[in-house]
């Protein structure tokens, strides 16, 4: 967990694992603590053939005395760790490590693949989001010019006869009435524009 600099436990076999991928107890390590939290901040596989004497050994649900344990990598950044343990002291061997090294790779190509899809996912989103944005932008922009011809329209109908009637009124009142009703049409035409 990049955001708390420590690993979380997401997968277990034997008696941390009952139930179909449910991890029982799972348990956080700080980078750099113990032996896998050694091995995530160096990125340098461990074998460790008899934790007793090792300081860094974390019991986890029981103690074991051989531990192995393989930084998952990609572009020089540890992304995880495999660990195994075994309750026999020198268990491991270098063949042990070798396969564990080459699923370690697996692990990273499979891990990095998901983070990929999950990032097209992603940008597949913020696009159709975009181009649903762009729609209802488009369509706004329809509704208003259609709204606005709608008044524009009629009111030009207005404004023109009343521009005659005020030429050709010679009453003073009237004039004035007219003029006061050209000035708020105009007005009208220009919040319409």
């Amino acid at each position: 967990n990049e955001k708390t600099n420590v690993l979380e436990q997401k997968a277990a076999f034997g008696p941390k694992n009952p139930d179909a991928f449910e991890i029982a107890n799972a348990i956080t390590i700080p980078m750099g603590k113990g032996i896998v939290g050694t091995v995530a901040q160096t990125g340098v596989p461990e074998v460790i053939n008899d934790t007793s004497k090792d300081a860094r050994y974390i019991v986890d649900d029981e103690r074991r005395f051989s531990e192995i344990t393989v930084p998952i990598v990609y572009e020089n950044k540890v992304i995880g760790v495999i660990d195994s343990e075994h309750s026999k002291k020198n268990f491991f061997t270098d063949t042990h490590l070798r396969i564990l090294t080459i699923i370690a790779a697996l692990c990273s190509n499979k891990i990095v693949k998901a983070r990929a899809e999950e990032e097209i996912v992603q940008a597949t989103i913020a696009r159709l989001e975009a181009e649903k944005i762009r729609e209802v932008d488009r369509l706004k922009s329809q509704f208003y010019a259609h709204l606005s011809h709608e008044f524009r329209t009629p009111l030009t109908l207005i404004l023109g006869p009343l521009e005659e009637m005020i030429r050709k009124t010679g009453s003073d009142s009237e004039l004035e009435q007219l003029r006061i009703m050209r000035s708020n049409g105009q007005r009208l035409l220009q919040l319409i524009n």
